[in-house]
């Protein structure tokens, strides 16, 4: 877990003042920088408990001189901003792992080795056979391509905190900035879910077509290379486990978004849900719920919060 959640700092003994009143002794006071909004400056104060500056206790937005904001449409405004801070500390290690992969050395072995697949078994196998070859084929390279995209993106997301980070106690967060920091997430989150969803997709429609055609001991036997056979099935078997793996986080995230969004999304299905992954900004799926969150059991003057 981050132990200092950026941009956030100590908050000054006056800001301390503000919530002397409302925080609890084992309670430490954090200010972010000022915040922007409409030629209007405001501030968040939130506090978390002495042995861990990133876990969220109350919050409250609070206008330059010194007000608390108590009027519920300002404050998500400014949450919606504070969601972004939260992103970049609570997904920092996701984020860095990102911007290191590589999609060329991802699949430098199975691309040739497919194509020597296809290759080997062209003139052997039917018409519906040929194609699935080909859409594993084509399925690779675009896979490649979003691995490569949600690199780039993970950077930005970087270069952003590190400039969060390098920030003056005095700076003011303006419009630029929060569009700046909004668009690397929003475009982490779209490549991050587009990939997921070619994977879903791929799983239900070609992996087991795949394995059908690769295991079938008269099209074995024309393959030289029989590394290749394994590597591509082995990768089948991979992307199956991986499938299963996003459909639960998919089931879990699906009731969680009914829940705080306050909507009715129907009964999850894959399609549905390979749908929302590729068409649907998770980014902002993501900023909607953390604020209502905050709003109901974080915000100071919420009759239900928590702290």
């Amino acid at each position: 877990m981050t132990k200092v959640f950026l941009p956030f700092k100590k908050a000054t003994k006056s800001e301390n003042k503000i919530l002397d009143q409302y925080k609890k002794w084992y309670e430490n006071t954090y200010k972010s920088p000022l915040i922007e909004i409409d030629d209007t400056y405001y501030y968040i104060l939130r506090t978390s408990n002495l042995f861990s500056q990133s876990k969220l206790q109350k919050i409250v937005v609070v206008t330059k001189t010194g007000r608390m904001v108590e009027d519920s449409g300002t404050t998500k405004s400014i949450l919606s901003i504070y969601t972004y801070f939260h992103y970049l500390n609570a997904f920092h290690k996701d984020i860095t792992q990102d911007s290191k992969r590589d999609g060329h050395e991802q699949f430098k072995f199975l691309i040739p080795s497919l194509e020597d697949i296809i290759e080997s078994l062209t003139t052997k196998v039917d018409e519906a056979e040929y194609e699935t070859l080909n859409n594993q084929l084509a399925y690779y390279n675009e896979a490649k391509q979003l691995v490569n995209e949600i690199a780039v993106a993970a950077k930005k997301c970087l270069q952003v905190k590190e400039e969060l980070r390098q920030m003056g106690h005095d700076a003011i967060f303006n419009k630029a900035e929060i569009i700046q920091l909004r668009k690397a997430i929003y475009e982490r989150e779209e490549k991050r879910g587009k990939l997921e969803a070619l994977m879903l997709e791929n799983s239900l429609q070609t992996r087991k077509a795949i394995k059908k055609i690769l295991t079938k001991e008269s099209y074995r036997a024309l393959i030289k290379n029989k590394e290749s056979i394994e590597r591509v099935i082995k990768e089948a078997d991979y992307l199956e486990y991986l499938a299963q793996h996003f459909i639960q986080v998919g089931q879990t995230d699906w009731t969680f978004d009914e829940e705080w969004l306050g909507i009715d999304k129907g009964n999850f299905t894959v399609e549905k849900y390979i749908n929302e992954l590729r068409n649907e900004s998770l980014g902002e799926i993501f900023m909607r719920t953390n604020v209502a969150i905050l709003m109901k059991e974080h915000w100071l003057f919420s009759k239900t919060c928590k702290y």
